[in-house]
């Protein structure tokens, strides 16, 4: 890793296709980690059980926006990964999303939960 890479000052078009691919894939793997703990899912469940999306807007920002909430949950999300409210442009209602950003901090990799049900399968 080069000093510009740490500072986050690397444009991801100036990098070759593996590495934007090896980014990506880093990115969506500590996402894809985070969220599958039991911890990340028992929060997801008991929000699950709010009977409206103004309730798990309120569960959002009381909850998972707040890191004192998280850690007395045992769920803090690992470094570079982050939790935020998220809004399309069509205004499809969205509750959050989890976030990491790519070396190039202008972009980053999303993954995000809207008001339908928000636990995954356990098997596939």
């Amino acid at each position: 890793m080069t000093a510009d890479t740490a500072a986050g000052t690397v444009s991801i078009d100036d990098v070759d296709l593996e590495t934007k691919r090896a980014w990506m894939l880093d990115a969506l793997m500590d996402i894809y980690t985070y969220a599958r703990t039991p911890g990340f899912q028992a929060v997801l469940a008991e929000m699950n059980e709010l009977p409206t999306l103004e309730a798990k807007t309120l569960f959002v920002r009381t909850v998972l926006l707040n890191p004192e909430a998280l850690a007395a949950r045992g769920i803090a999300p690992p470094e570079g990964v982050v939790i935020q409210r998220s809004r399309f442009a069509d205004d499809r209602p969205t509750v959050f999303c989890v976030v990491k950003y790519l070396p190039d901090t202008t972009r980053k990799m999303t993954l995000t939960f809207d008001q339908g049900q928000m636990l995954w399968p356990t098997e596939y």
